[in-house]
């Protein structure tokens, strides 16, 4: 899985002053795994992402294609019938058990947030739910628990403090960076949520001198 960053377009051959641009600094090879995971997370992703390039054109986008794919790996867990299929089909699990994405979710969500010689990443999952609008079958929070640990939340959707519970959590999984994520009290016709909270953090490959910054126009 990997975040997609769009950036402004910058001139290869000079700074917009007529200076000749810095060389730039040869990247590694990106080491993917060859599973059913990355490859349905890659085909969502770049979908998606094209999609969202074209409804919005000039503009810089970001995306997180593994917090859509928890999210809706989730979801896909609790829906039958047609719903179901359609979930499937977005996430590109026609040929694949979801059973083998399951299992591969859960090595994945592993690796990425133990503690090793990689940058800083949590990835946090959790279902919450009104029981008043909404009867949740124990085997599903169950499931998603286990696989996706995410833990289930019952709150009474009416009361703002429930909007605000919501908010602190995605608030602490990110490091305070998304501090809400949801603005306005909750509609009534709202019986869950499915979330994930993702924060990244690492050095740059190259870090930059203090000697030779400034603060000028970026191009």
């Amino acid at each position: 899985p990997a975040v997609v960053l769009l950036m402004p377009a910058c001139s290869e051959t000079d700074d917009g002053a007529g200076n000749p641009a810095d060389p730039q600094p040869t990247q590694p090879p990106v080491a993917l795994v060859s599973n059913d995971l990355s490859g349905t997370s890659s085909a969502m992703g770049y979908s998606l992402f094209r999609q969202l390039v074209a409804d919005k054109p000039g503009e810089n986008i970001i995306i997180s294609p593994w917090s859509l794919q928890s999210a809706l790996l989730m979801a896909t867990e609790g829906a039958t019938g047609a719903t179901r299929s359609e979930l499937e089909a977005l996430l590109r699990l026609e040929t694949t058990e979801l059973e083998t994405v399951r299992n591969e979710y859960l090595a994945v969500h592993a690796a990425l947030t133990s503690a090793g010689g990689h940058p800083t990443v949590t990835s946090a999952n959790a279902f919450f739910y009104d029981s008043n609008r909404l009867q949740v079958n124990p085997t599903f929070t169950d499931l998603v628990d286990e696989h996706y640990s995410a833990g289930a939340q019952d709150l009474p959707f009416v009361e703002p403090s429930s909007r605000q519970a919501i908010n602190d959590w995605v608030s602490d999984q990110t490091n305070e960076l998304v501090p809400n994520i949801l603005e306005e009290p909750i509609p009534g016709d709202q019986i869950f949520y499915l979330i994930n909270a993702l924060y990244f953090k690492s050095n740059w490959m190259k870090g930059f001198n203090s000697d030779f910054t400034s603060d000028d126009g970026f191009r």
